[in-house]
């Protein structure tokens, strides 16, 4: 089911083929100076400050971050090495571009964000399966995150099958603990150690998730048990179904074992006084606007991951 999920589809090439219905529509982006362009085939990024004729720039566009359930940006391979963050993404679902969330329009005639060759690589490899140490750029059949992103190379694994060994060369993600999960999970949605000391990053515990959730009441009481999968299955979407997560909550706070196994040993957490039957993500987990720890608004919200009690209005913020 995983070449079939979101996390499949979290880079592509920029084609109509590859992004079907997520593709925008060639043209003026919100009347402003960047433009998404087509010319033979090929798609690119177009920089046309007002009365800064010597600052046109166009850049061809290589690739898209992003599955298109929230949004799409794209990226340009300077010289293809480096990777560049165009200034604006897209929207598929609102048919509307917005600037790239951490960037902003001090510079007019600025493409984007520039990444060195560290940073590049880091970037493309939460994105894709694979990339070999001796190039810059991901072979098509590696992009996207899939079975190899958190269960480790497989050739070997696949050879230990063929041949009958007990010993599979490969981590049983069974055996590892909640940290241990939350840690793997982190590698590309951010826990203690990549969010750093930034304070606008730490206040981000709705933007990365596994980060926000190992500084909750939830999973230090839990004993290291409460991870990503006592609520997400990695191999399919993150569901919809509020009543998913409704369930995970009251494995543990409503008085009895129910749930999944994921959930089930969780152990047993106060009732809530308020509603102990339902409707626990509203308070204990509302809606951020995503640039809500820079005091900005963006538009568009994730779900809250440090659980706890929210005083404060639980509308989007």
């Amino acid at each position: 089911m995983l070449q079939h999920s979101h996390h499949a589809f979290t880079l592509r090439p920029v084609t109509r083929a590859a992004l079907g219905e997520a593709m925008p529509a060639p043209g003026r982006i919100n009347s402003s100076q960047y433009a998404f362009v087509e010319k033979n085939g090929r798609f690119y990024f177009e920089i046309n400050p007002p009365s800064m004729p010597k600052n046109y720039q166009l850049w061809p566009l290589d690739f898209v971050f992003g599955s298109a359930s929230t949004g799409i940006t794209f990226v340009s391979m300077l010289e293809g090495r480096n990777v560049v963050e165009m200034k604006m993404s897209y929207f598929p679902h609102k048919h509307k571009w917005g600037i790239t969330p951490g960037q902003k329009f001090t510079n007019p005639a600025a493409a984007g964000n520039l990444a060195n060759l560290v940073q590049s690589r880091q970037c493309l490899g939460c994105h894709m399966v694979a990339m070999s140490k001796n190039t810059f750029v991901p072979r098509q059949e590696f992009y996207g995150v899939g079975c190899e992103s958190c269960h480790g190379p497989g050739r070997q694994h696949i050879a230990a099958v063929q041949s009958g060994s007990h010993d599979l060369k490969m981590v049983d993600l069974k055996r590892l603990d909640a940290t241990g999960l939350n840690t793997l999970c982190g590698k590309c949605h951010e826990t203690a150690k990549e969010v750093g000391a930034s304070p606008f990053m730490r206040k981000m515990t709705y933007r990365f998730q596994p980060y926000g959730l190992m500084k909750s009441r939830c999973f230090l009481e839990s004993g290291n048990r409460l991870s990503c999968e006592s609520c997400h299955d990695p191999h399919t979407n993150a569901s919809s179904d509020m009543a998913v997560y409704v369930r995970a909550c009251l494995s543990c706070h409503s008085g009895s074992q129910i749930g999944s196994p994921a959930v089930r040993t969780l152990g047993q957490g106060k009732t809530c006084p308020v509603n102990p039957k339902g409707n626990c993500i509203p308070c204990h987990m509302p809606q951020r606007d995503v640039l809500s720890a820079l005091n900005e608004r963006y538009g568009f919200s994730m779900t809250e991951h440090l659980i706890g009690i929210d005083r404060a209005d639980t509308s989007l913020q």
